[in-house]
C-alpha cells in the first residue's frame, strides 16, 4: 500500500492520469476522475494497493491535461536536459552559413571550368 499525496498549484481542477510501474516491469494506467479535488481543491492523498513493489509513478504520462511544469510528474524524479543541452546535442546539422559564403558557379564560365 503506498500513500501518495498530490497538490494543485494552478487551480484547474484536472482529473489524475497516473502511470504506475511495478518491479516486475508492468506498467499500469490509472484513471481518476476530476472529482476527486471536491473536498480539498489544494491538496489530496491518494491511496495506491500493489500486489508487489512500485517502483515508479509517473503522472501525465501522455500529456492529456494541461499542465506546464512537467518536471515534478514523475518519482523517481526524472531529469530533463534543459534547452540549452538539446540545443548542444544537435550541432550534427550542417552550418547554414558558411554555406552561404561559398562562391556559386556562374552561368558565364565554360562548362569545362566548372
Amino acid at each position: 500500500m503506498y500513500l501518495v499525496d498530490f497538490t494543485n498549484v494552478g487551480g484547474l481542477v484536472t482529473p489524475l492520469v497516473l502511470e504506475i510501474q511495478l518491479a516486475s516491469g508492468k506498467k499500469t494506467i490509472e484513471r481518476i476522475p476530476a472529482e476527486v479535488w471536491r473536498y480539498s481543491p489544494k491538496k489530496i492523498t491518494k491511496l495506491i494497493v500493489t500486489d508487489e513493489p512500485m517502483v515508479g509513478l509517473t503522472q501525465d504520462p501522455y500529456w492529456e491535461t494541461a499542465d506546464i511544469n512537467v518536471d515534478n510528474n514523475a518519482w523517481p524524479r526524472k531529469v530533463n536536459p534543459s534547452r540549452l543541452e538539446l540545443f548542444k546535442t544537435n550541432r550534427s546539422q550542417p552550418d547554414l552559413m558558411k554555406d552561404f559564403n561559398t562562391p556559386l558557379k556562374n552561368a558565364d564560365t565554360p562548362k569545362a571550368a566548372q
